[in-house]
Formats: structure tokens, C-alpha cells, sequence
């Protein structure tokens, strides 16, 4: 056994408290206390001030420091206000999420796409996902999916009076269907799909995931871009250009509707977070 301790009491997560008995509770079950040999300076002054000058102590003098502590803690202004913890707002279903967030794609698919595109000179702006190796994009293009094939593209194209949405995938989520036309070609002729789709269309600028200072600007493989690069041939590969500017105005971009239930989300943390420190 040694002669001395050394005492480390650890408060930032310390719960507030209208009292020092409860304060002095919740010392105990949550400070740290480290018991080595020699004594911490902190502690040897905080006891001199508070009159305990024997440095040899033992549990029971642990907890007479504990509650010295709980005690000058109490006294400091905690939660007096003593206002009411609002009630827990009502939460969304997993399913009604789904529907909430379809619907919030289907808005920025008809209205604010295409304006963003052709304001950043996109013509086309194909995303690459792959299995395991998601685009940070994909899961704000798409609604929830559950299956990834090896390699599925989601393909944008201006047509002047309309956007078209195309999305090249090895497994057919009914979701989906909502979104996008679906193309669900063997795998040895996903290439030669694709290859056709753009040809068709030829045009000017094709944008990518490239480039950019953000995370979501830069989601696009090597893998990825060696299979476009390959799949759509030197013609089409002088035509990549970076979308990060687009990426930027997509993701900053909210719509009206989305304000409701951020208000929601912030008031659920903030019940959670009162109720937890009460």
C-alpha cells in the first residue's frame, strides 16, 4: 500500500445539479480518481485551503475532498432558472423519413437542378458509385438503396427544355423508378451502354467529381475515371471537366420545406441534452 496518493478528479461531464448531495453523488460515480504514489500539487493546494493539511489520507478523506468540491460547485449558479424542459417533439418513422426525403429529391430534381447545371456549364454531369466505395454525392442523388452493384452510374443530361435522368445499374430498386430511367444491362455490356447513351447525346461538357477543395467535390476513383475514360474514348474524355463548382451550390442549397424538420432535429437534441444534464 502507499503512503501517499495522488488524487485526479475529472469534472467535464459532470451532470448540473440543484444540490450539493446529488452534486456530491454524481462526483463519485463519475469523477476519475487515480491513485499513485506521491501527490498532485493542484490537490495539495485546494487541501491546505481547505484545512486538511495531512497529505497521507486515506478513502474516507478522498470523499471529505469530493464533497468540499460538490459543495463550492453547488453554490456556483446552475440551471436556476429552473425553466421547464420542453416536450420531446414527435419523430419521424424510418418510412415516413424515406417519403419526407423522395419528396425533397423530387423538388430539386424538377426545379433546381438544371438551372445549376447550366449556371456552372455542365451539359452533362455523370456520378460513378461503386460497391463499398460510395460518392460522398450519391446518397443525396438517390433515395435509400439497399443494393449496390460492382459499378452503377447515375447520368444527367440538358436536353434543352428538360433534364434527363438515367441511372445504369446492375440491380433494379423500385425506389429508383421514381427518379431516374433505368438501364440494367449485363455486366459485360454496361460499358457499350453507356458509351452509346452519351454519343447520342454529345455533349460539350461532361462533368465529374473531380477537383475542389471538399470532400464531396472529389468523389470520383481512379477506377472510376479510368472506366469512363476507357468506356467513352479520347473524344468524349477532352469534354471532363471538374464539377466542383456545382457540387458547392448543390450542397449549399436548401430548399424551404427542409427548415421544419432541421427545427425539429434541433429541438429533439436540445430535450435530450437538458433531460441528460437535469
Amino acid at each position: 500500500m502507499y503512503d501517499k496518493i495522488q488524487v485526479e478528479i475529472r469534472t467535464s461531464s459532470l451532470p448540473l445539479a440543484t444540490s450539493s448531495t446529488k452534486l456530491t453523488d454524481s462526483l463519485c460515480e463519475l469523477c476519475e480518481l487515480r491513485v499513485k504514489y506521491a501527490y498532485h500539487a493542484k490537490l495539495a493546494e485546494f487541501a491546505k485551503e481547505a484545512g486538511i493539511f495531512a497529505l497521507d489520507v486515506d478513502m474516507k478523506t478522498i470523499r471529505i475532498l469530493v464533497f468540499l468540491i460538490a459543495f463550492v460547485v453547488g453554490v456556483l449558479p446552475q440551471n436556476r432558472s429552473n425553466e421547464p424542459i420542453p416536450a420531446m417533439p414527435k419523430l419521424l418513422s424510418q418510412r415516413e423519413q424515406m417519403d419526407v426525403r423522395e419528396a425533397w429529391l423530387k423538388k430539386r430534381f424538377d426545379s433546381m437542378l438544371l438551372p445549376m447545371m447550366r449556371r456552372r456549364g455542365l451539359d452533362m454531369w455523370i456520378v460513378v458509385n461503386e460497391e463499398f466505395h460510395s460518392d460522398p454525392v450519391t446518397e443525396h442523388i438517390v433515395p435509400p438503396i439497399p443494393i449496390v452493384g460492382r459499378r452503377d452510374l447515375f447520368i444527367f443530361i440538358d436536353r434543352g427544355d428538360k433534364l434527363e435522368r438515367y441511372a445504369v445499374v446492375r440491380y433494379v430498386e423500385e425506389r429508383l423508378k421514381n427518379h431516374y430511367t433505368l438501364i440494367n444491362p449485363p455486366r459485360n455490356e454496361m460499358a457499350a451502354v453507356v458509351k452509346k447513351l452519351v454519343d447520342d447525346r454529345s455533349p460539350k461538357t461532361i462533368g465529374l467529381n473531380i477537383g475542389g477543395s471538399r470532400g464531396q467535390q472529389s468523389g470520383l476513383t481512379h477506377d472510376g475515371y479510368k472506366f469512363l475514360a476507357e468506356t467513352l474514348g479520347p473524344s468524349n474524355e477532352k469534354k471532363f471537366v471538374p464539377a466542383a463548382d456545382f457540387l458547392t451550390e448543390f450542397f449549399d442549397t436548401r430548399l424551404p420545406g427542409e427548415l421544419e424538420h432541421y427545427r425539429t432535429a434541433v429541438l429533439a437534441t436540445d430535450v435530450i441534452t437538458r433531460r441528460a444534464f437535469s
